[in-house]
């Protein structure tokens, strides 16, 4: 079993897309498991709708995680809480991070899966596309695994690598959560891969303080 992690504030009807493309992979036998950082009650009305899904399974923290003002060093941790709830919550043998407002290949689950059973990797990530301030788009340029080279949701890694949980006070050592994590993985010697292949496409937002690469 995969299991589809999101972590949300104030997506709204934006998480449809996240949704949407979580519950029309290839792939048949996941979970979507969303934890709300006490998520505003739009988003929660919304994602209620999903819940007749039996894949799906939702709670909403009573409490937002701590982070830093609003600005580039929350940016690099915002929602490092509920993702880390959402991991604890996790019934599968992989996890598969998305962000509450983008979106999956259909494939994507099915590709990066295989290639990890078939090459023995811990963590696989593949390659995605990015939509910028003016609305064009680019592609991540792929290895080596470096900033910027890899998005958040193209990521696939066992269940039980769970432990290394994301840093909220990363912003210190000025890196997003998710790639401070990716670094500790590999410095701890954890099987890494790459998949030459789209499988994840990443939305600008202009309300969440995002740098554009």
């Amino acid at each position: 079993m995969v299991s589809v992690r999101i972590a949300t504030y104030s997506a709204g009807t934006r998480i449809r897309r996240a949704l949407d493309s979580c519950l029309s992979q290839t792939y048949g036998n996941l979970e979507v498991v969303i934890v709300g950082d006490c998520c505003d009650d739009r988003t929660s009305a919304v994602i209620r709708e999903y819940e007749s899904d039996a894949r799906v399974r939702f709670a909403n923290l009573g409490r937002r995680g701590q982070y830093p003002p609003p600005g580039t060093e929350m940016w690099q941790v915002a929602g490092a809480t509920p993702m880390n709830v959402a991991s604890l919550l996790a019934r599968g043998d992989w996890i598969a991070p998305c962000d509450d407002d983008d979106e999956f290949t259909a494939d994507h689950v099915e590709v990066l899966l295989s290639h990890a059973l078939e090459s023995g990797a811990e963590m696989i990530w593949s390659d995605a596309e990015m939509q910028q301030g003016d609305s064009s788009w680019t592609r991540t340029p792929g290895p080596p695994m470096r900033h910027g080279r890899i998005s958040h949701g193209s990521v696939l890694f066992r269940s039980d690598l769970r432990f290394m949980a994301l840093n909220r006070r990363s912003y210190l050592v000025n890196e997003p959560a998710d790639w401070n994590l990716w670094q500790r993985m590999a410095r701890a010697g954890v099987l890494i891969e790459h998949v030459p292949h789209v499988t994840y496409r990443h939305f600008f937002n202009h309300g969440n303080g995002a740098p554009v690469l």
